[in-house]
């Protein structure tokens, strides 16, 4: 299939309508039960398709215009049961669409087992109704669900102290070593950042200094350019004197239309007198 061809602009768009309509498929029906692929093929089929796509499809037949020549004598392959459909058959559905959804992560493909009643009999005979069940594995697809979203719990302390096993006398004094290496620890917090707002206070005449020399070194650089801009002016319009005379004139049809539509009142507008 040429990247260029009618076939492979056709497999495009069907790509891109069949995700929308396999998604809403899904969304629908899997969540209960989930869908084996020829179930999803099924539904998929039923589903109205869009004005843009139909319209893009026209009376052709892009499927078989892939742009590559066909050996003579060799015969047309059929084309697919649902051709005017973008989930055109059940193959485009399994190798196409549904890895594109698998990938996303939207979507899981897992065993399901299925339990299937069967009655059998009448109710006028000797045996009676009959009801019989049967077990079967199948291959389905389900919507995942969305991770719960639980509220964060408090934070607990870095470390606990354990001073069950202690005597009395020793268990008082490492709650008091551990308490006063507590507050030391508050206390250097608490005077770090004393000092660091003390040093932002202390460097922010400097701070400003060198922003305005910075900002005055891009103001030069501007002064500058401008001249530079200017002078290249210049020497092209000495070069180039009838295109100069040519921009000069357009400038000035310019400015005169934009004073004139400036001047002009504009229609409702009442005109403020004084």
């Amino acid at each position: 299939m040429i990247p260029w061809s009618a076939q492979a602009v056709h497999h495009r768009a069907s790509l891109r309508e069949g995700l929308k309509i396999v998604r809403g498929v899904l969304n629908r029906n899997s969540k209960n039960e989930g869908l084996t692929t020829r179930e999803l093929f099924r539904l998929a089929v039923q589903e109205p398709v869009s004005e843009e796509f139909t319209a893009g499809l026209g009376t052709s037949r892009p499927w078989r215009e892939s742009g590559v020549p066909r050996p003579a004598g060799a015969q047309v392959p059929p084309g697919p049961p649902h051709a005017h459909h973008p989930v055109r058959s059940l193959s485009f559905l399994k190798h196409h669409i549904l890895p594109v959804i698998e990938r996303e992560k939207t979507v899981k493909h897992g065993r399901e087992t299925r339990t299937t009643t069967h009655t059998t009999g009448h109710a006028n005979s000797k045996r009676g109704i009959q009801v019989s069940t049967s077990r079967k594995v199948v291959w389905a697809w389900r919507t995942q669900r969305r991770p719960v979203s639980r509220k964060p719990t408090a934070q607990r302390p870095d470390y606990v102290y354990d001073y069950s096993h202690m005597k009395p006398a020793k268990q008082r004094a490492h709650r008091g070593y551990h308490a006063f290496i507590a507050k030391r620890n508050m206390l250097r917090a608490r005077t770090a950042a004393k000092e660091a707002e003390a040093r932002k206070i202390a460097e922010k005449p400097m701070r400003e200094e060198a922003k305005a020399a910075a900002r005055a070194r891009h103001m030069e650089q501007e002064r500058l350019g401008a001249i530079a801009r200017e002078e290249r002016r210049k020497r092209w319009a000495k070069q180039n004197p009838q295109l100069a005379d040519q921009l000069a004139a357009k400038k000035r049809r310019e400015e005169k239309a934009k004073a004139d539509a400036a001047r002009k009142p504009v229609p409702g507008k009442k005109r403020q007198t004084a």
